[in-house]
């Protein structure tokens, strides 16, 4: 077998992570993320059966990686993500990232960067012969993730509401304007996507708003589920309708990177803006009043801006992701899923307006945000899966 080749074998499919290591852009971070989901099935148990499975985790990741590293015939080939995915929940022991999914976020990043830094002593343990080499370099990372996040959690949750939803929405804009910036640095995007990026969320924008005001006027008396329903679908055919156009407009072939910064620009342009305008345009006195009162107990008001924005990104990378291959593939059927997630999350989000929903009431938001969440998480993972579909 050579390297080329994928491994057709059980054990090779797991080595790449049930196939994530194949993603052609950042497949340890590929990787990574399917330990998110390890980590959210582990973290409602106790503390002790936490370590215990996190131990099992890398026994079992020792072997699979060890296959892999016998398959490949460079080290730690990049292919092989299963360290990555089975060792991820070490970064999350103990830590409530349920009840706090920005510690989930933070852990997630961390991790990630410490991976490519290689803190003490990653470096020596790679070097070890086989699979106990490519997955104690993990190990490390995420020990020193778990660290410095548990450190952090410690400090930031002494901090009154004010200050903790300040510090989380500059953490979301710092990540907003950083990530369109590293697809450019770090996987060759051409930059030039990213301003196409922009403008497509602002002309979708031009053409959302005036579109649903019609669309608010013609059925005012129509019951609130179809209105809020058009106005859904209002807005997915407007800015994805859009996004589809300018892909047509500029025409050429695209890199995988172009894609995923041009589907990635139009979320953080959404975000960047946004947190533009909350800075510039301040609630009255007697919201801001109800709001410390409600941050102050839930944690999912405090950092509601952090939570609602990382879904919305991820919504936005993968729907638009999916029309963008709808294009360059000529598959139309690849923009069916980001239409219907489109039209049913902006249409819960109408509907929510109709009924004058309280997003400042913690239950409802956190089902509501659960929802978006999943949606979002399957737009993005379609969009992982096929993104080879643009070379």
């Amino acid at each position: 077998m050579t390297g080329g080749d994928a491994l057709p074998t059980f054990a090779g499919w797991l080595a790449s992570g049930f196939g994530l290591g194949h993603v052609p852009l950042l497949p340890g971070t590929a990787g990574a993320l399917g330990g998110v989901l390890l980590s959210l099935a582990l973290s409602g148990w106790p503390i002790r059966k936490q370590v215990l499975a996190g131990a099992v985790l890398v026994a079992i990741a020792v072997p699979i990686a060890g296959y892999g590293a016998r398959a490949f015939p460079e080290h730690d080939d990049a292919r092989i993500v299963a360290d990555e995915l089975l060792t991820f929940p070490v970064a999350t022991l103990g830590l409530p990232i349920r009840q706090h999914p920005g510690l989930l976020a933070a852990a997630f990043v961390t991790s990630r960067v410490l991976d490519g830094l290689k803190p003490f002593p990653a470096q020596a343990v790679e070097s070890l012969p086989g699979g106990v080499g490519v997955v104690m370099d993990d190990v490390v990372a995420n020990a020193w993730a778990l660290l410095l996040v548990s450190l952090g959690w410690r400090w930031f949750r002494r901090l009154p509401a004010a200050a903790g939803y300040g510090v989380s929405m500059a953490a979301t804009l710092g990540a907003a304007a950083a990530l369109p910036l590293g697809i450019i640095a770090f996987g060759g995007a051409a930059p030039a996507w990213l301003g196409y990026g922009a403008l497509a969320w602002l002309a979708g924008l031009a053409v959302k708003l005036p579109l649903a005001a019609v669309t608010g006027v013609l059925l005012a008396q129509r019951s609130p589920g179809l209105q809020a329903g058009m106005l859904g679908m209002v807005s997915g055919l407007s800015e994805l309708g859009i996004a589809v156009a300018i892909l047509f407009w500029v025409g050429g072939d695209l890199s995988v990177a172009d894609v995923l910064l041009y589907a990635t620009a139009a979320g953080s342009m959404e975000t960047l803006a946004l947190g533009a305008w909350s800075l510039l345009v301040r609630p009255d006195a007697d919201t801001v009043r109800r709001w410390r009162q409600v941050a102050e107990r839930s944690a999912w008001v405090r950092h509601m801006f952090l939570i609602e924005r990382s879904i919305a990104l991820a919504g936005h990378v993968g729907s638009r992701g999916l029309v963008s291959l709808a294009v360059v593939t000529g598959n139309a059927w690849l923009a069916l899923p980001a239409l219907a997630g489109f039209i049913l999350t902006d249409g819960l989000a109408a509907h929510r307006d109709i009924m004058g929903q309280d997003w400042m009431d913690p239950a409802w938001f956190r089902r509501m945000m659960g929802l978006f969440a999943a949606v979002a998480a399957i737009e993005l993972g379609l969009f992982a899966l096929l993104l080879p579909l643009a070379d």
